[in-house]
């Protein structure tokens, strides 16, 4: 098979939230930002998508993108496209918090039902003729979606106590 019988075929994700933790790190700025513009120009992020990054440096999500935009002219592998850009950094925010913090994943939670208020993602279902179609989400998808977060929210918060109090043993 050509690569371009491959490229063809590959479609682009369902509507998502990704989050980033360490955003304001280097990694962020030097691949996961370059690649996540390659995707778009690719066309294969979704068209609702939200990405959130997570840092313990204290910026506004408005100098987060700034500063990601700025990394992107310099880190980008492709030509870089206004408008493909634009539309990726429209879609970032960022929480300042420390992930050792209980209370993180509390204000996560929080920006993740922000965002999904504001971007509902959208739910197959199947039109008249039998074709599938996405509508916006329904209130019991985003119920059972928000649940789901905060479970895994919690879980996240459980590992990481237990790893610092593991480190601690460790260190005495």
């Amino acid at each position: 098979m050509n690569r371009n019988a491959a490229a063809t075929s590959v479609r682009p994700a369902d509507p998502c939230c990704f989050v980033i933790f360490g955003a304001s790190g280097d990694l962020t700025h030097r691949l996961l930002i370059p690649a996540l513009y390659n995707l778009a120009v690719s066309s294969l992020l979704p068209d609702p998508i939200s990405i959130i990054g997570v840092g313990r440096t204290a910026v506004s999500s408005e100098d987060f993108r700034k500063d990601l935009k700025k990394s992107l002219h310099a880190f980008a592998t492709r030509r870089l496209d206004d408008a493909i850009a634009k539309r990726l950094l429209d879609c970032i925010t960022y929480v300042p918090t420390d992930s050792d913090d209980p209370q993180a994943y509390e204000m996560l939670s929080r920006e993740i039902d922000r965002v999904e208020r504001v971007r509902p993602s959208p739910v197959l279902s199947r039109d008249a003729a039998g074709g599938v179609r996405a509508d916006r989400a329904q209130p019991r998808a985003v119920r059972t979606c928000a649940r789901r977060r905060r479970r895994m929210a919690a879980r996240h918060h459980r590992e990481a106590v237990r790893h610092r109090s593991r480190v601690r043993t460790r260190a005495q």
